[in-house]
């Protein structure tokens, strides 16, 4: 124990932390509660390949880091919010997202840093994970922009059929900040 500081003070400390914590988890589910309205404006319907909005994304953590006083260390303030965000997107809908790679691999931890622990991710040949986003099974596909593009693909950007949106390719690397 720090000098000058007894058990009673620290205790009292530690009740205030209790007490934050609470109110942090009554905000969040607050939170999700208006995510939930927010899905449910937008429809059943709603294709899930435009759940996720980096940009959206980009203008909350730029917004949040501008509040920020300094004590909380920026990759952490990000991370969580990434968390918060990859839930909010997995409540709203049918959200998987495809990663060109195998389980373990670099990117497919990347993929896992950014989209947070409650989004499915599907791992596998891009052959595979093509054919699954063409099938809707998939909302996003993330692969590595310094290899060749997958086989299947001409193009990094919105795969369209009949003017409809597909699914939606993103590199993550240019979508952190």
């Amino acid at each position: 124990m720090g000098a000058g500081m007894n058990k009673t003070d620290l205790n009292a400390l530690r009740q205030q932390i209790d007490e934050l914590d609470d109110q942090i988890h009554e905000l969040l589910v607050a939170r999700f509660d208006v995510t939930a309205r927010v899905a449910a404006a937008k429809g059943a319907q709603s294709d899930p390949s435009l759940i996720p909005r980096p940009v959206r994304e980009r203008e909350i953590l730029e917004r949040l880091r501008t509040r920020d006083s300094g004590l909380l260390p920026r990759g952490s303030m990000t991370r969580i919010w990434k968390e918060i965000m990859g839930a909010a997107c997995y409540q709203q809908g049918d959200f998987r997202v495809g990663v060109c790679a195998e389980a373990f691999s670099e990117l497919s931890q990347v993929a896992r840093e950014h989209f947070g622990t409650a989004v499915p991710l599907e791992f596998g040949a891009s052959s595979y994970l093509i054919d699954r986003l063409f099938d809707r099974n998939l909302a996003l596909l993330v692969f590595n922009l310094e290899h060749k593009l997958p086989v299947g693909l001409h193009q990094v950007g919105e795969l369209r059929s009949n003017g409809k949106v597909l699914g939606r390719l993103i590199s993550i690397h240019n979508l952190e900040a």
